[in-house]
């Protein structure tokens, strides 16, 4: 059994309330200051991404399964009075992102990166195409997406490694183990191939799961390292170091619709 586990920022007022839950939890995260986690929901299938609508609502790609909204009650211990099955498709397995204005959404499988009209009073989608394709033949197949709030024309398709050691990512031209952004203005027919078009963010990055930007546009990105990493006879491939942080400088001005990279660095 799979249990969505919800952390709110809360206020004042919410901080001082408590939401206990009929559901016992297999564990007990610690939250910090701040914060506090309830089970809202129980029996998902394999749930990897989430993202809220601009009702509020909190929709769920569930790998191998689709994408399913809940509304959720409008109080400080939410509640689940609502479940709509938005999308059946066995292919998708990670990645889930909205358009700047609510009204595309966007869900990745290992080979493409797809999007839809999304009727958020429905809620329900329409008109499916094809971003990005040719992403498959990687072992890591998740493929997360983001759209940086201050460039709502851009989609980040992150795309990892074939292996635990893969030495084609060295070239750059491979696709492998890289972090793209493609035009949503320009998209072609039939979608952008990952590995000849859209531009580099990054690349040497093994497995970019989890991308964002910050409120100055810069686009920070968290690597899942190799596995069977050892130093001193101590593995260290489930912690820091082996773990990565990284961030690219805010987009810089180019006579292209795409941003110039300045410069990336590891944190």
């Amino acid at each position: 059994m799979f249990l969505l586990l919800l952390a709110l920022l809360l206020s004042t007022v919410y901080a001082q309330s408590s939401c206990p839950s009929s559901i016992q939890a297999n564990t007990s995260p610690a939250a910090m200051a701040g914060f506090e986690w309830d089970i809202i929901s129980v029996n998902l299938s394999t749930p990897r991404d989430i993202t809220f609508d601009s009702r509020g609502r909190l929709l769920i790609l569930e790998a191998g399964s689709g994408i399913t909204a809940l509304t959720l009650s409008n109080d400080s211990c939410s509640v689940v009075t609502a479940t709509t099955s938005l999308l059946s498709n066995s292919s998708l397995n990670h990645g889930i992102e909205f358009s700047t204005d609510g009204n595309t959404l966007y869900a990745s499988s290992n080979n493409s990166a797809w999007a839809w009209d999304y009727n958020v009073d429905g809620p329900n989608i329409s008109n499916p195409r094809i971003i990005v394709t040719g992403m498959g033949g990687t072992t890591h197949s998740t493929r997360t997406l983001h759209i940086p709030p201050l460039h709502p024309n851009l989609l980040v398709v992150s795309r990892g490694s074939d292996g635990n050691i893969d030495a084609s990512a060295a070239d750059i031209a491979s696709g492998h183990s890289q972090v793209k952004v493609f035009d949503l203005n320009h998209v072609p027919s039939g979608g952008y191939d990952y590995t000849s078009e859209g531009a580099v963010l990054g690349f040497g990055v093994r497995n970019e799961v989890g991308v964002t930007s910050d409120l100055n546009g810069r686009v920070w990105g968290v690597m899942n390292s190799a596995d069977d990493l050892t130093r001193n006879g101590t593995d260290i491939s489930k912690d820091n170091p082996a773990e990565e942080l990284h961030y690219c400088t805010p987009f810089s001005p180019s006579s292209s619709f795409l941003p110039r990279l300045r410069d990336t660095n590891g944190v």
